[in-house]
């Protein structure tokens, strides 16, 4: 199904062109599994959550018209696995694309690690002169959390008063102390202390990949999902100008 958005993106095409003619341009996320690249594309071609649980992802392709102006663009959407075992075969999806989505996770600071380890090596080996955009999935997580910490700190405010009189702390079982975070393994349930991917240190990673541009975003809620949207576009027609339409 065919999501039709109209966002101010100002492509660059020729408007002595034949006002009939059509863009096809094609866009892939790549990065971690379970970092959101499928949720994320479901949302901007079906305005809807994949609520069902994680599977890993194949080479899914959909299509979405996108209006801009007068103008129509078919944008092409392919997804691609994050998993160490597809690395032989997903060079396949990087084959004719005009824009390239480098997802990770807010609430996965090592997804962020990787988009410099390894993803944007890899894009710049098999697609060295398409944009890149890097997108900053499950905001929705990282202002939960926030929202969630305010209201513990202003309860931990009014509780402190009443126990000045003992140096109490966080213990574990053991009497240890625990710190923020501890006893939680890798991968689980984002709990109290865990620490989410800042803006700033997305903005940060995003110039020195030389990314054109940086977006947060929650596929859950559909946050900014058509900013992307429209900064893809933008980039892809850039890209590929619409003088210069040809067959691939």
């Amino acid at each position: 199904m065919d999501y039709l958005c109209w966002c101010c993106c100002s492509p660059a095409w020729d408007d002595a062109d034949d006002d009939n003619s059509q863009l096809s341009r094609t866009l892939t996320a790549v990065g971690d599994g379970e970092c959101g690249k499928t949720s994320l594309l479901v949302r901007i071609s079906r305005d809807t959550f994949v609520t069902q649980g994680y599977r890993p992802t194949d080479f899914d392709t959909d299509v979405v018209d996108v209006f801009c102006g007068d103008k129509k663009i078919q944008m092409v959407l392919q997804d691609s696995p994050g998993q160490e075992s597809y690395d032989r075969l997903r060079p396949l999806a990087y084959g004719e694309v005009d824009v390239v989505l480098l997802c990770f996770s807010l609430d996965d600071p090592t997804s962020l690690v990787n988009v410099e380890d390894k993803w944007i090596q890899e894009v710049e080996h098999y697609c060295p002169k398409v944009p890149v955009i890097l997108v900053g999935n499950k905001k929705d997580l990282r202002d939960s959390s926030n929202n969630n910490n305010s209201s513990n700190n202003s309860s931990s405010n009014n509780s402190s008063n009443n126990n000045n009189s003992s140096s109490n702390k966080n213990y574990g079982s053991t009497g240890e102390t625990v710190p923020a975070g501890q006893g939680q393994g890798q991968g689980q349930g984002r709990g109290q202390g865990q620490r989410f991917v800042s803006s700033h240190e997305g903005k940060e990673t995003a110039k020195r990949i030389k990314a054109k541009a940086y977006v947060e975003c929650s596929a859950k809620d559909g946050t900014d999902c058509k900013k992307l949207l429209g900064a893809a576009v933008r980039q892809a027609t850039m890209h590929r100008p619409y003088n210069s339409q040809s067959m691939r």
